[in-house]
């Protein structure tokens, strides 16, 4: 992949014609230009990815039975092989990426195998040399990228045999230096990716050794310009990722809600829930990467342009030649990510700075490039440095430079311009326009217009600086300072040190070892031990430890403290400000404008036109077929164009042609051909094989295996193992 016969040179990344020399990546049809990724003849047409079989099989990534439908990327045979990237074996829940059988362990990130096929990446070979993705071990399986001896460790992807072949990655040593992709141990065993020295906390990828620094990325010059990967001038801002702007959009890796800070990548607010994994439209449900607008119409994969710019990843300018993979320069700065001088060697991926000895200290390094002073700032992305000036400020991907009179303020992507009316005030993915009525507001991916009657909005994706009067705040993506006064509070993205007075907070990503005093916990990105307490419960994209009081509650991608007054609540990616007339409401990535008609309504990713007949409704990612017997059903996705034969049905990402059969139906990503007996189903991701026994059913991301004693059971992401005790 990177030397003299790799992804960049002599050959290509397959065969001898290379993805980017010769005849391109995929073979006469360049992988962007000509016929492109995304159009003419697709990412996948033509040639294939893989071997006369598209990346995902059909015909195309997104269209023919592209991306979606017929056998797709997701079901039927997909991304991987046997086991969908999503559907089967979930890339997040189920036994995907992160639980049942991880995105490491037991089935990897692909199948037993390779990464793609039977054998190697590519074809029954590997990735790139005439053996593996490593050598003589797949790049998952075996020794492979994680497992067995993992990524790092005894052939790693860094040691002993490199990330590519015989050497290294990069240099004559590891894929960094003689020391590991991240720290002194390795990117996931041993001191963990995420524990010990935490791919995020402690040491890890961004503090103490971080994963730039120590030796950088590359070797004595960061990965992208002179500045470290995430320090000096952070993965974000000084010289962005790509330019002055970030990684895709105006705002850092993602929008507003970086891959570190802010929302969380898998949970909480991130890459699947809530705040969309790239803006405002969900990464897999709602208008994103899956349904709605596709990952590559619409709104593209990164914001209603294209990948990264208004010239498509693809068309116009080359991935590869022309001008560059993102920017008018090159996949970062200076020389672009292939040619000229490489994305890796000759002068790394962007242009040369300054140089630090590979010998000098850890902090010298950081010193040399924030300057001595900055060395007290307080990071959020790194552990902060908190100064008398500013004790409860919690800076993020960029540096702030707070004043006496913004102590406590907290900036997100962008730089605020706060002012004594904003003295708490966190804004978030976009500015905000606080006032005195406002004056502990928390704006979410879109701007908030609160009123008095709100004065207690939970922030998101930057940490809080609660009051008094916000006791029961949530917090993000960071940690939380918890104190009697916030015994409610859950913390995310990073491990909780859970005390008796928080003895219902949830930690989300990582596994929580809950104790007595927290039987009600519910973990979100890890399965869940329920026990004979939640009989009813319903769990979405991960289990929930429901108690008595909240046996019909759903929560989703943050944990809900709920009172006696919203016991059915069922909070989604946003904390919701709720006042006496939407006790129950549920807000999710799109504030409502709810009324006196709809108390109990929760809406989801749009904006619901809800009526006198579904006052209670709250629609969800998926459709649902309703009848007469479900009138607090919600709807998905996607606005629905509802007429008197289908009241309560709801569209999802393909308008349905409904008939007199079907008149409750709602189809989902893919066209359902329902039957008389399966009048009221709703297929989702995956066709359904309905029965008569189960003709309200609606199935979720993975195929349910219903029986008469679920009637009107749904399952969510994962499978669920439901009894006659929990019918509904």
């Amino acid at each position: 992949m990177i030397t003299g016969v790799g992804m960049i040179t002599g050959v290509g990344w397959i065969t001898g014609v290379g993805m980017i020399t010769g005849v391109f990546w995929i073979t006469g049809v360049d992988w962007i230009t000509g016929v492109g990724w995304i159009t003419g003849v697709f990412w996948i047409t033509g040639v294939f990815w893989i071997t006369g079989v598209d990346w995902i099989t059909g015909v195309g990534m997104i269209t023919g039975v592209g991306w979606i439908t017929g056998v797709g990327w997701i079901t039927g045979v997909g991304m991987i092989t046997g086991v969908d990237w999503i559907t089967g074996v979930d890339w997040i829940t189920g036994v995907g990426w992160i639980t049942g059988v991880f995105w490491i362990t037991g089935v990897f990130w692909i199948t037993g195998v390779g990464w793609i096929t039977g054998v190697g990446m590519i074809t029954g070979v590997g990735m790139i040399t005439g053996v593996g993705w490593i050598t003589g071990v797949d790049w998952i399986t075996g020794v492979g990228w994680i497992t067995g001896v993992d990524w790092i460790t005894g052939v790693d992807w860094i040691t002993g045999v490199g990330w590519i072949t015989g050497v290294g990655m990069i240099t004559g040593v590891d894929w960094i230096t003689g020391v590991d992709w991240i720290t002194g141990v390795g990117m996931i065993t041993g001191v963990d990716w995420i524990t010990g020295v935490d791919w995020i906390t402690g040491v890890g990828m961004i503090t103490g050794v971080f994963w730039i620094t120590g030796v950088f990325w590359i070797t004595g010059v960061d990965w992208i310009t002179g500045v470290d990967w995430i320090t000096g001038v952070f993965w974000i801002t000084g010289v962005d990722w790509i330019t002055g702007v970030g990684w895709i959009t105006g705002v850092g890796w993602i929008t507003g809600v970086f891959w570190i800070t802010g929302v969380d990548w898998i949970t909480g607010v991130g890459m699947i829930t809530g705040v969309d994994w790239i803006t405002g439209v969900d990464w897999i449900t709602g208008v994103g990467m899956i349904t709605g607008v596709f990952w590559i119409t619409g709104v593209f994969w990164i914001t209603g342009v294209g990948w990264i710019t208004g010239v498509f990843w693809i068309t116009g300018v080359d991935w590869i030649t022309g001008v560059g993979w993102i920017t008018g320069v090159g996949w970062i700065t200076g020389v672009g990510w292939i040619t000229g001088v490489g994305w890796i060697t000759g002068v790394s991926c962007g242009r040369v700075l300054n140089v630090i000895p590979k010998n000098w200290s850890v902090r010298n390094r950081i010193n040399t490039r924030l300057g001595g002073a900055r060395e007290q700032y307080s990071r959020t992305s790194q552990l902060q440095n908190l100064t008398a000036a500013e004790p409860h400020s919690s800076r993020t991907s960029q540096l702030q430079n707070l004043t006496a009179t913004e102590p406590h303020s907290s900036r997100t992507s962008q730089l605020q311009n706060l002012t004594a009316t904003e003295p708490h005030s966190n804004r978030t993915s976009q500015l905000q326009n606080l006032t005195a009525a406002k004056p502990h507001c928390c704006r979410t991916s879109q701007q908030q217009n609160l009123t008095a009657t709100e004065p207690h909005c939970c922030r998101t994706s930057q940490l809080q600086n609660l009051t008094a009067a916000e006791p029961h705040s949530n917090r993000t993506s960071q940690l939380q300072n918890l104190t009697a006064a916030k015994p409610h509070c859950c913390r995310t993205s990073q491990q909780q040190n859970l005390i008796a007075t928080e003895p219902h907070c949830c930690g989300t990503s990582q596994l929580q070892n809950l104790t007595a005093a927290e039987p009600h916990s519910n973990r979100t990105s890890q399965q869940q031990n329920l026990t004979a307490a939640e009989p009813h419960s319903s769990r979405t994209s991960q289990l929930q430890n429901l108690t008595a009081t909240e046996h019909h509650s759903n929560r989703t991608s943050q944990q809900q403290n709920l009172t006696a007054a919203e016991p059915h609540s069922n909070r989604t990616s946003q904390q919701q400000n709720l006042i006496a007339t939407e006790p129950h409401n549920c807000r999710t990535s799109q504030l409502q404008n709810l009324t006196a008609a709809e108390p109990h309504s929760c809406r989801t990713s749009q904006l619901q036109n809800l009526t006198a007949t579904e006052p209670h409704c709250y629609r969800t990612s998926q459709p649902q077929n309703l009848t007469a017997t479900e009138p607090h059903s919600c709807r998905t996705s996607q606005q629905q164009n509802l007429t008197a034969v289908e009241p309560h049905s709801s569209r999802t990402s393909q308008l349905q042609n409904l008939t007199a059969t079907e008149p409750h139906s709602s189809r989902t990503s893919q066209q359902q051909n329902l039957t008389a007996a399966e009048p009221h189903s709703c297929r989702t991701s995956q066709l359904q094989n309905l029965t008569a026994a189960e003709p309200h059913s609606y199935r979720t991301s993975q195929l349910q295996n219903l029986t008469a004693a679920e009637p009107h059971c749904c399952r969510t992401s994962l499978l669920q193992n439901l009894t006659a005790a929990e019918p509904h």
